[in-house]
């Protein structure tokens, strides 16, 4: 695994591996949104189809947009395609793409909070976004046709979507 602040976060991110196996991310940056993204990504690579899951347990409300959650990246430059399903503060449970480079992505959404389970899963260009409250039970929150090449990246994400604060989950 790796992490990177990609973009031009205000205040660089980091990610922790806890003694009792969880992941604490950090993120500053402005927002994961419009044709280029701000964040911190702890990641590490996919090579063709696969899954990545992740329980987000609590995070930091900067923003009511702050998110945080799974993301599936084509590349680790600002514009890149990509699919995420992450949590907010205030706007619930988000599934947002961008199927091709710098371009404006599109969204989803639907209420939540609180402890939730996310994943992301990848066949070929089909991207899909699931949320769950017991890591068993999955409700699709989007899904999305994106072309990619086929070694791309998975990992966590986090934004502030403030430029001048560290949000952490």
């Amino acid at each position: 695994r790796a992490d990177v602040s990609i973009g031009s976060p205000g205040i660089a991110g980091s990610a922790v591996v806890n003694p009792n196996g969880s992941i604490s991310v950090s993120g500053g940056g402005a927002d994961i949104w419009n044709n280029s993204d701000s964040f911190n990504y702890d990641y590490q690579p996919l090579v063709g189809d696969g899954a990545i899951v992740a329980q987000v347990s609590n995070q930091l409300n900067t923003n009511g947009s702050a998110k945080a959650g799974v993301m599936i990246r084509e590349t680790l430059q600002s514009d890149s395609r990509y699919a995420i399903v992450a949590l907010t503060p205030s706007a619930g449970i988000q599934f947002q793409s961008r199927s091709a480079t710098h371009n404006m992505p599109t969204s989803t959404s639907q209420p939540a909070s609180g402890s939730v389970w996310l994943k992301l899963t990848r066949t070929g260009s089909a991207i899909s976004g699931y949320l769950s409250y017991d890591g068993v039970n999955w409700t699709a929150v989007g899904s999305a046709s994106i072309p990619m090449v086929n070694n791309v990246y998975v990992g966590l994400a986090v934004t502030a979507h403030d430029n001048t604060k560290l949000s952490s989950a």
